[in-house]
């Protein structure tokens, strides 16, 4: 085949993929087309990253805050290490909960902000970010 007519049928053709459907089946849905896959995954990625590194450093400078004010103990510092036997079971568990509420929160913000940002800095869809379904 030469390249002219290659071309004329990728660009009449657009990317589809499978979608499963609560019945068991399977339908095909067509993507948007969007140039320089490769590019958007990069940056995707570099966008993700960078927010992720920053939610957690905001994480921790937030979880020791909030561990400080509300320490049973009366403790200035978070417990680093909830299997030293120097820290009671409450305070053990109580750190471990604060810190996996904390982390949690974190990861959720920071995926939320580095998807609007991406929305807001290119008008689509980060690369693997479906489209919400309404049902």
């Amino acid at each position: 085949m030469c390249d002219a007519t290659r071309n004329s049928v990728t660009s009449v053709v657009s990317p589809v993929r499978l979608a499963h459907r609560p019945t068991g089946t399977f339908t095909v849905v067509k993507l948007r087309d969007v140039p320089d896959t490769r590019g958007r995954l990069l940056g995707w990625k570099v966008v993700s990253t960078l927010t992720g590194v920053v939610g957690a450093l905001v994480a921790r400078k937030a979880i020791s805050a909030v561990w400080s004010a509300v320490s049973p103990d009366g403790e200035d510092g978070p417990v680093l290490d909830p299997a030293d036997r120097r820290f009671t079971w409450r305070t053990a568990v109580l750190w471990t909960a604060t810190v996996g509420v904390g982390v949690g929160i974190a990861r959720l913000v920071s995926a939320r902000v580095a998807v609007a940002g991406w929305e807001v800095a290119t008008g689509t869809l980060p690369p693997g970010v479906e489209e919400p379904v309404e049902v």
